[in-house]
C-alpha cells in the first residue's frame, strides 16, 4: 500500500508541475476550484510564470 502511495504522490509532484508550465492558463484554471487555496493557486501560477 505504501508503495502504491509514494506512486500517487510522486505523478502528483514534479510531472505536475512540469505539466503546468507545458499547458499554462489552462492548467492554473484547473488547480484553483480544484484545491480552493489562495496559497495552491499562487504556487501554480509562479510555476507558470517561471
Amino acid at each position: 500500500m505504501s508503495d502504491r502511495a509514494s506512486t500517487m504522490a510522486r505523478g502528483y509532484g514534479p510531472s505536475t508541475a512540469r505539466r503546468s508550465c507545458r499547458v499554462g492558463p489552462g492548467t492554473i484554471k484547473w488547480v484553483m476550484p480544484r484545491v480552493g487555496s489562495p496559497d495552491t493557486a499562487h504556487l501554480a501560477i509562479y510555476t507558470f510564470a517561471r
